[in-house]
C-alpha cells in the first residue's frame, strides 16, 4: 500500500520536511507520488528561499505549485527573505509569479525595492530596478528612494536630475557624499551637480561627506569648489563638525582648504571649543597651531582652559595652559613673575592646580 506521502507528523509533510532540508530529489519523487502541492508546499518553498536552495523553488514550481501563493507569500514575508540578498531566488519568483511583478510597485513600506535598499542588498535592488522597479516609489512615511542608489538607472533611461531633490532636501551628491560613494560623487560633479546646495537642515555634501569621515569624498568636493566654511541651520562649519567628532585628517584637510578657526555656531561654539569638549586633543593641537584662540570662553563662566578640566581632560588644560603662557611670553616681553601674574589674573586661583612650566 505504501507509505503516504502527505501524511502529516508534528504539523509538517513530508514535502515540506524535504524543502525545509533542500532535498531536491525527494521532493521529485514526493510530487509523483501524489503529494499535495499546496498542503504545506508553500512553507517549504519559503524555507528553501529562505536557505538559498534556488533548485528547490523550481522543483516545487515546477511540480505545480501555483494557488494559494498570494496568500501564502505575503509582503512581510518576501521582504524578510530579500535580507538574504539571494538574487538567485528573487529571480525564480519573480519569472514564476506574477503577484511579486506587481510588488514592485507598490507606494508603501512593503515594497521589495524598498526594503531591499534598507537592507542594502544591492544585488537584489539592481535586479528589482531593472525588471521593472519603481524609481519615485515611497515607503510609508514618504520618504523616496535614496537617489545615490537609483541614479546609474535613471541615467541609463535618460530621466536623471543630478540635482533633483528628496522630501528631505536630499540630492544625489548629498547621498554619495553621505554613504562614501567617491566614483558616484565623481559622476555627479562631473555632470554639474551643484557642490554647495543645502539640504532641508542646511548641510550640504561637505557636511555629511566630513560628519561620516570620508575623507576622500571630502578632497574630492573641495577640489571641485566647495566652500569650506559654509554653515548649516545650526551654524556649524565643516570644520566644527570633524572638531566634534575628532576627525583629524578631514580636519587638516579642510584647514589647509582655508577653514576659519574663528567661526562660532549659533551656539557660541569654536571649533577648538567643541575639540576641547569631547577631549580631541590632537584636533585641539592642530587648530593651536592653525591661529585658534587659547582665550577662547567655552561658555559664559568658563574659559577653554577651566572647561577643558571641568570636562574632565586634565591633559588638554595642560595643553591650552602651556599654550597661553608662550602667547603671553611672545606678546609682551616680561618677566616670569609678570606671566605668572597675568597667568592668574586669566585663569583665576585654577591655574595653581598645574604645576609650573
Amino acid at each position: 500500500m505504501g507509505a503516504d506521502p502527505n501524511a502529516v507528523v508534528d504539523g509538517y509533510t513530508p514535502l515540506f520536511a524535504a524543502g525545509v532540508e533542500g532535498h531536491t530529489d525527494a521532493i521529485k519523487v514526493l510530487i509523483a507520488r501524489g503529494a499535495g502541492i499546496d498542503d504545506g508546499s508553500s512553507r517549504a518553498l519559503l524555507c528553501s528561499w529562505l536557505k538559498s536552495i534556488a533548485n528547490v523553488a523550481n522543483t516545487l514550481l515546477g511540480g505545480g505549485l501555483r494557488e494559494g501563493l498570494e496568500n501564502a507569500m505575503t509582503c512581510e514575508r518576501l521582504t524578510l527573505v530579500i535580507g538574504e540578498g539571494d538574487v538567485r531566488m528573487v529571480q525564480v519568483l519573480l519569472a514564476s509569479w506574477q503577484v511579486f511583478r506587481s510588488l514592485l510597485q507598490l507606494p508603501s513600506s512593503e515594497s521589495p525595492l524598498i526594503r531591499a535598499v534598507q537592507d542594502n542588498v544591492m544585488g537584489v535592488v539592481r535586479f528589482l530596478l531593472n525588471c521593472g522597479g519603481n524609481l519615485d516609489v515611497e515607503d510609508s512615511e514618504g520618504r523616496t528612494l535614496p537617489v545615490h542608489c537609483i541614479l546609474p538607472w535613471a541615467w541609463q533611461s535618460g530621466d536623471a536630475q543630478v540635482d533633483k531633490a528628496t522630501n528631505d532636501g536630499m540630492t544625489p551628491l548629498h547621498g554619495a557624499s553621505m554613504h562614501g560613494k567617491i566614483e558616484m560623487c565623481t559622476d555627479l560633479l562631473a555632470k554639474n551637480a551643484s557642490v554647495d546646495i543645502k539640504n532641508q537642515t542646511g548641510d550640504t555634501p561637505l557636511h555629511l561627506a566630513v560628519s561620516n569621515d570620508h575623507f576622500g569624498v571630502v578632497q574630492a568636493l573641495i577640489s571641485a569648489g566647495a566652500i569650506v566654511n559654509v554653515v548649516n541651520h545650526t551654524g556649524d562649519t565643516p570644520l566644527i563638525v570633524a572638531a566634534r567628532h575628532g576627525y583629524l585628517e578631514t580636519a587638516q584637510a579642510l584647514l589647509t582648504a582655508g577653514a576659519r578657526v574663528e567661526m562660532v555656531n549659533k551656539s557660541g561654539e569654536l571649533a577648538i571649543v567643541a575639540a576641547t569638549r569631547c577631549g580631541h586633543i590632537s584636533i585641539v593641537k592642530k587648530l593651536l597651531v592653525a591661529g585658534a584662540n587659547v582665550h577662547a570662553l567655552a561658555s559664559d563662566v568658563d574659559n577653554l582652559l577651566v572647561a577643558a578640566d571641568r570636562w574632565g581632560h586634565p591633559i588638554t588644560a595642560s595643553l591650552l595652559l602651556e599654550r597661553a603662557e608662550l602667547v603671553i611670553a611672545q606678546s609682551s616681553q616680561v618677566s616670569f613673575v609678570d606671566v605668572t601674574l597675568q597667568r592668574l589674573n586669566m585663569f583665576g586661583s585654577r591655574f595653581i592646580e598645574f604645576e609650573p612650566m
